[in-house]
């Protein structure tokens, strides 16, 4: 028998020794490698399903991406160029997918970015794994926990293109890398940690909330004069990235990004052009993925399913096995650091003013912790469970939560994208609803260009953005508003109206006095109209 000396005393090692080492080794990074591709496969796949890069786009992705493009313009956010209602890392992170839709089309650079994000989720799973198996969990419950982050309808769904949840998500898995249980944290960790903190209070300002837990938690480890590192490092971060910003716009950034969100009713608007409440079973049925599960086995719409009984029920069993989850997570430091991380987020998630499905990727990453930490407090009283009798279950569950995953986006207009760009290609300013049809039409960059005064968000100047006097009330919008949307689609050489609720707020006569210019393009419902009195405005406005 092969034997390798000890070192210092320490003991022997037999060639049987440090073979079976690397085959733990081997095992433990085989895991989260097969978590990382299911991650990625499901996120790519849904992004092909759902339809989120052909048609229309969804609203918010492609907010991020024309910001990100006027800003290649020298347009600046927050100062009166154009309302850009987030914190500015999404839109940076944006620049590159910007440019290369400048080199090739839109469609591309906002394809390419969109498969960069769906690449966050897939490595926030695998470092769910890695964190779940350094803080101690048995190996099933550490998959376990990745496989949950990966497969989930919501995190499935809202990884799928450019979101700012699944940015979010990955750095506060890193920073829990960094500083969580599992062993102390070196000072270059603490300064590394400090970064991720600095970039994710400005990806949404939601983030702040557990990272203040996790900073609290983190200081009763750590000595006070290394502590330090961690708010000194993020503050000169977040100044890093703000700054320039801030002072261009003249504190109007603050604005944008606090008060005005702060300052948002409790309604949101509907398919049916009315606006509601949502109640907290509704958010409840939304968060867990419920509700976008149970439409597509059963068949029917949501807003069928938002009483049904059925779904209520299932909701709150659901929510009783994360609650008992959490009970034996408890027991455990990671699992307590999970539990207070879910907690505190679930709390923002029903106390928000307004909800999407999608939001509830807020809470995948402590979620997922849990699961993960509740392993072997469970494990204890079930018995230890055979990691090879683990892989055909979680097989099972990942087909089943693929096949229910509820669609995030989709086609309304299934128009064709290509005959539309060839017929609208000579027009050199082109206005719009949403940056999506400009992004599917290939005219963003090109307006830009040509100084066309694009709203790089047009939801975002309704709901206040730097003129509050136009802000749209429920159900009914301000003459204000109304005078300011005319202007503005009367600005361009061609106009598009692609949202019903944008022309509910303008009423018949007026979405008639912008279309009555010759059709140049139409295509299942879009049409692209020759704008016939067009007003000229300051380039860039809004």
């Amino acid at each position: 028998m092969l034997v390798v000396p000890g070192l210092y005393g320490a003991p022997m090692a037999t060639a049987s020794d440090l073979a079976a080492a690397a085959v733990r080794r081997t095992a433990r990074h085989r895991a989260v490698l097969a978590v990382f591709a299911l991650a990625l496969s499901a996120r790519l796949w849904h992004l092909g399903r759902s339809g989120q890069v052909v048609g229309p786009n969804g609203y918010d992705q492609s907010v991020y991406y024309a910001a990100a493009d006027a800003l290649l313009h020298g347009r600046a956010p927050y100062s009166g160029d154009f309302v850009f209602l987030h914190p500015p890392v999404v839109m940076l992170v944006g620049l590159p997918f910007a440019l290369l839709g400048r080199l090739t089309t839109a469609y591309t650079g906002f394809l390419a970015e969109s498969v960069l994000f769906a690449l966050f989720g897939a490595f926030t799973a695998a470092l769910v794994t890695a964190v779940a198996r350094r803080a101690g969990a048995p190996r099933w419950g550490a998959v376990a926990g990745g496989l949950l982050y990966a497969t989930w309808s919501v995190t499935v769904g809202a990884g799928s293109s450019v979101r700012l949840e699944p940015l979010g998500d990955l750095l506060l898995v890193t920073a829990v890398w960094l500083v969580g249980p599992g062993r102390e944290p070196s000072r270059r960790q603490l300064v590394l940690a400090g970064v991720v903190f600095g970039v994710l209070v400005n990806v949404k300002l939601w983030w702040a909330v557990p990272l203040v837990i996790l900073f609290v938690l983190t200081a009763a480890r750590v000595r006070r004069r290394t502590l330090v590192l961690v708010p000194a490092v993020a503050v000169a971060t977040a100044a890093l990235i703000d700054l320039p910003f801030l002072l261009a716009s003249g504190g109007r950034m603050v604005t944008s990004v606090v008060t005005t969100q702060l300052g948002r009713t409790d309604v949101q608007g509907t398919p049916s052009g009315t606006f509601e409440r949502l109640s907290t079973m509704l958010r409840l049925e939304r968060l867990t993925g419920v509700e976008g599960a149970m439409s597509r086995l059963l068949g029917e719409t949501p807003a069928a399913l938002a009483t049904s009984p059925a779904v209520r029920v299932v909701t709150l069993l659901v929510c009783a096995l994360v609650v008992a989850a959490c009970l034996a997570a408890l027991r455990t430091s990671l699992g307590r650091l999970a539990v207070l991380l879910l907690a505190t987020q679930v709390l923002v998630l029903l106390t928000a003013p307004i909800y999407f499905p999608y939001y509830g990727d807020f809470v995948g990453v402590s979620l997922s912790l849990v699961v993960a930490a509740s392993a072997r407090p469970i494990g204890r009283h079930l018995g230890a469970m055979p990691w090879t009798g683990l892989l055909p279950a979680a097989a099972v569950v990942s087909l089943g939560l693929l096949l229910t995953a509820p669609r995030t986006s989709t086609v309304e207009h299934p128009w064709d994208r290509e005959a539309l760009t060839e017929a609208t290609r000579g027009v050199p300013c082109i206005v719009a609803d949403t940056p999506k049809v400009l992004i599917d039409l290939d005219a963003l960059d090109r307006s830009f260009a040509a100084g066309c005064p694009n709203w790089v968000d047009f939801q975002g100047v309704g709901h206040g953005g730097l003129t509050p006097d136009v802000f749209t009330q429920a159900g009914q919008a301000s003459p204000a508003w109304r005078r300011e949307m005319m202007r503005y689609f009367r600005s361009g050489d061609a106009v598009v109206i692609s949202d019903p609720n944008v022309r509910f707020f303008l009423g018949p006569a007026r979405v008639r006095a912008l279309t009555r210019g010759p059709v140049l393009a139409e295509s299942q419902g879009l049409v692209v109209h020759r704008v016939v009195d067009r007003v000229v405005r300051g380039v860039g406005r809004r």
